[in-house]
């Protein structure tokens, strides 16, 4: 697995959302961290590698505006339905236990 270097998500390297800068190629969860790293791949190149966490974030890096809330979730739909499910499960679990 990559390593996104806008958001910092494990993204799949056969994916088409990639682009080389310099001698490197990179690759993205979505078009807007693929866009974003467009914008000024100097700065995520280098943040990638002088990153002690391996984790550079951006806001609505799970989908929700939430950057960095540990759902592991790129940009776009898949990650907002993601937090859905999670929060209708809990509610149906608090539900049950409150009868």
């Amino acid at each position: 697995m990559a390593r996104d270097p806008v958001c910092g998500m494990s993204v799949d390297p056969t994916s088409n959302l990639s682009t080389r800068h310099g001698e490197e190629s990179f690759y993205f969860c979505s078009e807007e961290c693929l866009r974003t790293f467009q914008q000024d791949p100097e700065k995520y190149a280098d943040a990638r590698q002088n990153s002690h966490s391996g984790h550079e974030g951006h806001s609505g890096g799970c989908g929700m505006g939430m950057g960095g809330c540990g759902m592991g979730m790129g940009g776009g739909w898949r990650g907002i339905v993601t937090h859905m499910a999670v929060m209708v499960f809990f509610l149906l679990l608090l539900r049950l236990l409150l009868g």
